[in-house]
């Protein structure tokens, strides 16, 4: 038999449409990290927990034949959605506990199973829960390894392996946490140090240290006492700090035929204009390709890190499919530190994707789905996907944060859908979308992913909704552009955050 040759874009989608499965993207909202390949795939579907503004536009480009409102203030239910509410409350703690009520519904069960073939099931990251009801039924699931990803979140383990394999690590030391004495650690590392407990996420558990006072702040805050009761390790990595203005990111997928990565582009770090301090340090803000520009020997080290790390995990692991890594670069070094692996789809989807698509790369969301379906008449050309996965692209999307440890409400709505900015700096709204793909010139932005109804609720300082651009909403010295900060305060202002 001949086989497909995977090697770029047209022969990626060419072979997409010969698979004749169903795929379904499972996730809370309708808009999800798990769309953005919906082009690429014959039969296409979207099965939600909660309502949101996209719904209906998503529903009318035919990407949705089923959906399914939870009875959640502050949502609205459609008129044929089952109840999910008693079957939520039903279920443990789990951070999908919302997917998992989908999933235990009796009539999305009989659906799934009037398919000829295989239903196949997309998911943003796996869970306890997830792994429990999978046993219950004969779906194709796609998404990370429980277990693996569980090893690598953990931040001190993650260094041992970079040593292991010889790649650069700032200089650290490993202590209890009940062991902390600023003194002693100035000795170790100076005067600027990073403070992170293993298992925390999104800037939650990392403290960034420039002085003594700064020390004392945040060992006493409300914050790190939290991050210490959740600690079940009771140790602490402690890094010497890396002067940047840039935090690098790339995406990853192992392959069975060899290790597939993108370019580095930006990540948004702690945005002033969309998250207060007071949320943590570090704190992942949205992604930037359109100012991403980096010199062939910072891209050199990155593909080298993207290489080994990748290996480690497949041979050592048995690992497949996608994970992102995310790097700091050494202003004064031009040092680029893995610092991070994350071992799942991260926030840069589906935006990604959209990209990917827009500019006729191959998708690597598309070639991590191949990787959890049993097929052989394909082959994937390596070195030519690698490198028509390279090149600047324009884009950029920041959260909207709701900026309060307490309960908010949106006392105003924004319609999902694109908006411009016009020439007097005035914004008006464009037209309805959910993509992307629709925006025409970088003075458009893009509001999406979750956009609320009036009054829903918000606690601890959650994301409310994406903004997306071609623009650029992040320069190269890490600095917010005026593009952004307009954007910002036109969304804040409409939203209407309040108690």
């Amino acid at each position: 038999m001949k086989k497909h040759v995977i090697e770029d874009f047209d022969s990626l989608q060419k072979y997409y449409r010969t698979i004749e499965n169903p795929f379904f993207a499972v996730n809370k909202y309708p808009y999800s990290t798990l769309i953005g390949i919906e082009n690429l795939i014959n039969n296409f579907e979207i099965l939600a927990f909660l309502n949101s503004k996209e719904a209906e536009l998503i529903a009318k480009k035919h990407k949705i034949s089923f959906f399914m409102g939870g009875n959640i203030k502050g949502e609205i239910k459609g008129e044929d959605c089952p109840d999910m509410s008693q079957l939520y409350n039903q279920i443990g703690k789990d951070e999908n506990r919302k997917t998992i009520s989908i999933l235990k519904d009796d009539k999305i069960i009989d659906y799934l199973k009037i398919f000829k073939n295989k239903p196949v099931l997309l998911f943003y990251r796996i869970s306890k829960g997830l792994l429990k009801t999978f046993k219950e039924h004969d779906w194709i699931i796609v998404g990370s390894d429980y277990n693996v990803r569980g090893k690598y979140d953990n931040k001190i383990y993650f260094n041992k392996i970079l040593e292991e394999i010889n790649l650069p690590v700032p200089r650290y030391i490993i202590i209890s946490q009940e062991e902390i004495d600023y003194n002693n650690i100035v000795k170790s590392l100076g005067d600027k140090i990073v403070i992170q407990f293993p298992n925390s996420y999104s800037g939650s558990g990392t403290f960034i240290i420039y002085s003594e006072e700064d020390f004392n702040i945040a060992i006493s805050s409300e914050r790190f006492l939290k991050q210490k009761n959740k600690n079940l390790h009771r140790k602490i990595r402690i890094t010497k700090y890396v002067n940047r203005k840039l935090s690098p990111v790339m995406g990853v997928c192992c392959t069975k035929e060899g290790i597939v990565y993108t370019d580095l582009y930006h990540q948004i770090i702690d945005a002033p204009e969309v998250v207060k301090k007071e949320k943590g340090t570090g704190v992942y803000c949205g992604n930037e390709w359109t100012s991403a520009k980096f010199s062939e020997g910072i891209k050199k080290q990155a593909y080298n890190a993207a290489e080994k790390i990748g290996t480690y995990l497949k041979n050592k692991e048995g690992y497949k499919g996608y994970f992102g890594l995310d790097f700091v670069l050494d202003d004064e070094t031009k040092t680029l530190y893995p610092i991070e692996v994350n071992v799942r789809l991260i926030g840069s989807f589906p935006v990604f994707s959209m990209l990917q698509e827009v500019h006729k790369q191959p998708l690597i969301q598309a070639i991590q789905i191949l990787q959890y379906l049993d097929r052989d008449d394909y082959v994937l050309d390596v070195e030519s996907l690698n490198r028509e996965m390279k090149g600047n692209m324009q884009g950029s999307y920041l959260h909207i944060y709701s900026n309060s440890s307490e309960a908010v409400y949106n006392k105003g709505e924004l319609e999902a859908g694109i908006y411009s900015v016009e020439e007097e700096g005035d914004i008006k709204f464009c037209r309805p979308s959910y993509s992307l793909l629709d925006l025409k010139n970088d003075h458009e932005f893009l509001v999406s992913q979750g956009v609320p109804h009036r009054n829903t609720k918000y606690v601890d300082y959650k994301s409310v909704v994406n903004i997306v651009t071609k623009g650029s909403f992040m320069d190269m010295d890490g600095e917010s552009t005026g593009f952004a900060k307009q954007v910002v305060s036109f969304c804040y202002d409409t939203l209407n955050l309040s108690h």
